[in-house]
């Protein structure tokens, strides 16, 4: 047995991930979303979980172990030392971020945080997903998400993604999604959820598509 929030899971569903689909998990460890992910891919797919946390790699391999999920491999290392020639259906990066969305969990995390502190965070957040991005294929799918509520770290790094990189559209892709998905998509089509509202985690993602060719 797994245990997970319900909002990890809204996360790995929002990618769209199908049976026999290449995954790349971008900042994988402990490792849930990709265990989930790879039993969403099933024997026909694959999971690649990165993560350059020491012992991160053993961290993941444990939690694909404890769900029985064979097709997930681990790399301690960064998207950025990932091979250029390695590409994907879909690249899920769930980034490293304030963690403000889990203070019903982590109250501590209010008196750990400053103001710089967001700033810095949705620097190196730009950089993994940008690193991210060249790994998904013609035609595949990109998720980002944060298990925060800050803009800073959530809209205004994907608003300049997507400013900067033509070859990606937002693509929620409401009407192929798990109902629980759609149900906490927004007007424009980004997942937020809300301990007020969902009584799960506060978390945010984007669903981007590559373009064909």
């Amino acid at each position: 047995l797994v245990i997970q929030s319900e909002a990890s899971q809204l996360v790995a569903l929002f990618l769209g991930a199908c049976e026999g689909w290449r995954v790349l998990d971008a900042c994988a460890a402990p490792g849930g979303k990709a265990a989930y992910l790879g039993r969403i891919v099933s024997d026909t797919g694959s999971v690649l979980a990165l993560d350059p946390a020491p012992r991160s790699a053993r961290s993941i391999d444990a939690t694909a172990a404890a769900g029985r999920v064979s097709n997930v491999e681990a790399r301690e290392i960064s998207v950025q030392q990932l091979a250029p020639d390695e590409n994907f259906d879909a690249v899920l990066v769930d980034v490293p971020c304030s963690g403000l969305g889990t203070l019903r969990q982590h109250p501590e995390i209010r008196w750990r945080r400053r103001p710089a502190d967001l700033e810095r965070l949705a620097e190196k957040q730009r950089t993994i997903l940008e690193a991210a991005a060249s790994h998904v294929r013609p035609g595949g799918v990109l998720v980002y998400s944060t298990c925060t509520l800050v803009r800073v770290e959530n809209d205004a790094v994907v608003d300049d993604f997507l400013t900067s990189h033509a070859e990606f559209r937002e693509d929620a892709g409401a009407q192929d999604l798990n109902p629980a998905v759609a149900a906490v998509l927004d007007r424009t089509g980004r997942l937020r959820t809300y301990p007020d509202t969902h009584d799960t985690d506060g978390f945010f993602a984007v669903r981007m598509r590559k373009a064909e060719g």
